[in-house]
Formats: structure tokens, C-alpha cells, sequence
């Protein structure tokens, strides 16, 4: 047999065997992972992987609370699967090289950073954000991000929150790019949703996301998810006609003229891009406001936005 330079000669066999025993004892556990952090061809970390998925996303079922059924399930598959793995690893005394003679696992982030939480890498809270996008990605039926994995990786074992605070920063309104962790902005990003899907419906609903959230949210989507054709001013069945604009133009003109409120409210939303929902609650631009994304500044009488956080990802990088 040709010596697999990440294992022991006789080991590589049962690393492989061990996968075929997964397969066998825990399907739905080894087709989880396998979507959700796809491998390598070797399953190097095969024990580590697998017992580092599980603690994480044991801790992010705690630090949920109330998981959603889909979510228990997806716990008791990703246990069954390691304690399958870690019993076979031990009888056939395999020894586990992870993390030597320069591999790399780059090209499998959410791999590697399951073999992180395996590994002891991670403190809590980071074990509780890679337990998240895992467990997210499970029940949405999709890989785990691969930049948000990579971020658990390299900046979690540094993490000193503790899981009250990260609750408390993923539910707060300042952005988490303005504090020290700003790698956890994409998690805050995702949070409300991912907190809908992941937890027990059968509570009190969770509180509304605030204004300067949701206007953070549509702003970024805007930026960031718009078509490509949306992107280039590619005109479609969406648009008005230029008789409808003008027309358009014409009406809104009327109502600002005879003091409309409607007139002000299609005014606000042009400028602001914003959706007319969220028009009545647009503060008034205060300068001890800590943190704003949109306001209107009536001695200047214009509308602000504050859209600097766009380009945060692209200035770190």
C-alpha cells in the first residue's frame, strides 16, 4: 500500500473503513455533514470533524434555547454520526495526523473549522457561532458559507465574549463591524433570520427588528444582491414608462404644492430608497444619536444615510 503522507500506513485504511461504517450506522448523520461541509477526498480529521460539528452545534442548541424540531433532529444525527466514528477510530487504534507537514484545508473551510471545535481551538462563543452556521446551513439544506467559516477559523480563537454578550450584540442595533468583533457582522446580518428558522415557534414571537436594522438590511441587499442586469439600469416590465414617470412626477409635484402628506411620503422614499413601512418611523436627525442609518436633517433639509458600512468588507480585505 502507498503510505498517505497524513496518516499511518495502516491507518488511511481506517479512516476509510470508518466512513463506510458511518455510512452504514448514521446515514442521516453522515449526509448532513457531508452538505453542509463537504471533505476532503481523504477525510483527513474524519474523528475531529465530526466530534468537533457535534459540540458546536450542541452549543448553539443551548445558546438557542427553545430549538425547532428540524433543528433536535439534525443534533441527534451529527451525535449518532461521531460517537459512531469515535468508537471505530479507537478499536482499530487509528491515530489521527491533523494539522501537519503544512496541509492546508483552505479549499474546505467549514471542514476545517468543525476540525477547529474538535480540536479544543475554540472558546465558547465561537464554538457557539460555528454551531450556528452549521446548524443553519442543515436545516436550510445548503453548505455553510465558506468566508463565514473561514472567519470562525481564523479570528474565533480569540473570541472573549461570553454567550450572553453575543446575544446581546447580534440582537443590538450597533453594527458589529464598530465593535472588536467584527467578524461577526455577517452572523449579525443573518441572525433574525436564522433565529426564525432554528428556534420553537411555540414561544412569544421575538421582538421586531428595530429601525435602523431593517433599513441597514434593505440598504445592504440593495448593494449587494441586485441583479446584475438591476445593476447596469437594464430596463424591464418593473419600470415605469417615461409617460408614467412623468406622470408620476406631475402627481407628486400636486400634492407637495397643496401640503399633501403624500407628497412628502413619495419624496422620503425616493431618496431613501427605503420601503414605505418604514417611512413614518425615519427619525429626525439628532446629534447625540449614537448610531443612525437614515434620519432627516430639517435645518439642512435633506435626507441622510449613513452607507459607509458597505464598503467595510471590501476596506478589511
Amino acid at each position: 500500500m502507498t503510505e498517505h503522507p497524513f496518516f499511518d500506513p495502516y491507518d488511511y485504511n481506517s479512516i476509510l473503513s470508518t466512513l463506510q461504517l458511518a455510512a452504514d450506522l448514521s446515514t442521516d448523520g453522515l449526509t448532513i455533514l457531508s452538505k453542509i461541509a463537504p471533505r476532503p477526498s481523504d477525510a483527513i480529521g474524519l474523528g475531529k470533524v465530526t466530534a468537533g460539528a457535534y459540540i458546536a452545534v450542541q452549543a448553539a442548541v443551548d445558546f438557542i434555547g427553545r430549538p425547532s424540531t428540524a433543528a433536535a433532529c439534525i443534533l441527534d444525527s451529527l451525535k449518532a454520526l461521531a460517537d459512531a466514528i469515535r468508537c471505530n477510530l479507537e478499536r482499530s487504534g487509528t491515530r489521527e495526523i491533523l494539522g501537519t507537514k503544512g496541509r492546508s484545508l483552505r479549499a474546505f473551510p467549514a471542514w476545517n473549522m468543525s476540525a477547529a471545535v474538535g480540536m479544543g481551538n475554540l472558546p465558547i462563543s465561537a464554538q457557539i457561532v460555528a454551531g450556528l452556521w452549521l446548524l443553519n446551513a442543515a436545516v436550510n439544506d445548503k453548505k455553510v458559507p465558506q468566508e463565514a467559516a473561514r472567519k470562525v477559523t481564523k479570528f474565533g480563537p480569540l473570541c472573549d465574549l461570553p454567550p450572553q454578550a453575543l446575544l446581546v450584540l447580534l440582537n443590538s442595533d450597533q453594527d458589529a463591524t464598530e465593535t472588536a468583533w467584527p467578524w461577526l457582522a455577517q452572523l449579525q446580518r443573518a441572525w433574525p433570520s436564522m433565529r426564525n428558522a432554528l428556534m420553537d415557534c411555540g414561544g412569544p414571537p421575538p421582538a421586531p427588528a428595530s429601525f435602523n436594522r431593517r433599513a441597514q438590511g434593505q440598504l445592504f441587499s440593495r448593494a449587494h444582491y441586485s441583479s446584475p442586469a438591476h445593476r447596469s439600469g437594464v430596463f424591464n416590465h418593473r419600470n415605469l414608462s417615461k409617460g408614467q414617470l412623468q406622470e408620476a412626477f406631475r402627481q407628486t409635484a400636486e400634492w407637495i404644492s397643496t401640503n399633501d402628506w403624500r407628497g412628502a411620503w413619495a419624496v422620503c422614499s425616493a431618496l431613501s430608497t427605503l420601503t414605505v413601512d418604514l417611512l413614518p418611523n425615519l427619525p429626525l436627525a439628532d446629534s447625540k444619536a449614537d448610531a443612525w442609518i437614515a434620519c432627516i436633517d430639517v435645518e439642512a433639509g435633506v435626507i441622510k444615510l449613513d452607507v459607509g458600512f458597505l464598503a467595510e468588507d471590501s476596506a478589511a480585505a
